[in-house]
């Protein structure tokens, strides 16, 4: 278990506990070198020494520190690849990792060596003590060009289209009104809000059973 905090611009961020854990590599098929014997093919050791995270607001970063130089991929629990970078001995890896609600979540980090698939590693991300990510409105510029056309014609209550944590419930106010709208399963979420002609300012969360995110707070204007 690796407890290492990350240093980040000079600041020592807060360390959290990571776990990382050797997955089996799959094995290669055996080869005939002659007619009563074969060789195996090896897979060449995982190039990652050891991994770090640490908070950042909504997400965790996880660092991850090479003994060579390597392309690595990182992958959800259901082997969604989510990001990848190359990094070496002297330059580490700076992945984000999002909650979900969960206290730990599994992240898969594949490395290609040389051209060669090596072993891969497991990475448990500790979000025990994180808040889960904000809502992100999903507002389109020409729906927002819409929305200023019907705030000009006093059609001021809207419908705004939130991404979130499926079945998070969405708080959204504007104006003194303040909706919640539980998100589906694919974590939509569409909130009835309150315009007015001028500024608006909305405040935005979501939480999912005891896990809050932050309040956050952006406007429109028409």
């Amino acid at each position: 278990m690796n407890r290492r905090p990350l240093i980040a611009c000079a600041t020592a961020a807060l360390g959290l506990s990571l776990v990382l854990v050797p997955v089996a590599a799959q094995a290669a098929p055996a080869t005939t070198a002659a007619a009563s014997s074969s060789s195996a093919v090896t897979t060449p050791p995982s190039p990652v020494v050891s991994t770090t995270q640490s908070d950042s607001g909504d997400w965790q970063i996880v660092t991850v520190n090479l003994s060579t130089s390597a392309y690595v991929e990182l992958r959800d629990d259901h082997d969604q690849l989510l990001d990848s970078r190359w990094g070496d001995a002297n330059n580490s890896i700076r992945f984000i990792a999002d909650p979900n609600g969960a206290d730990v979540r599994a992240y898969t980090l594949v490395s290609t060596v040389d051209g060669r698939k090596a072993e891969n590693k497991t990475v448990l991300v500790d979000f025990s003590n994180a808040a889960i990510s904000r809502p992100v409105d999903q507002t389109s510029y020409p729906e927002q060009t819409e929305l200023r056309t019907a705030i000009q014609l006093g059609e001021f209550g809207q419908t705004l289209h939130y991404k979130a944590l499926p079945f998070a419930d969405v708080t959204v106010t504007a104006n003194g009104q303040t909706h919640t709208v539980e998100a589906d399963a694919q974590g939509d979420a569409f909130v009835p809000v309150l315009f007015q002609a001028g500024s608006n300012r909305l405040a935005v969360s979501q939480q999912l059973g005891a896990k809050k995110s932050a309040v956050y707070s952006y406007g429109y204007l028409f």
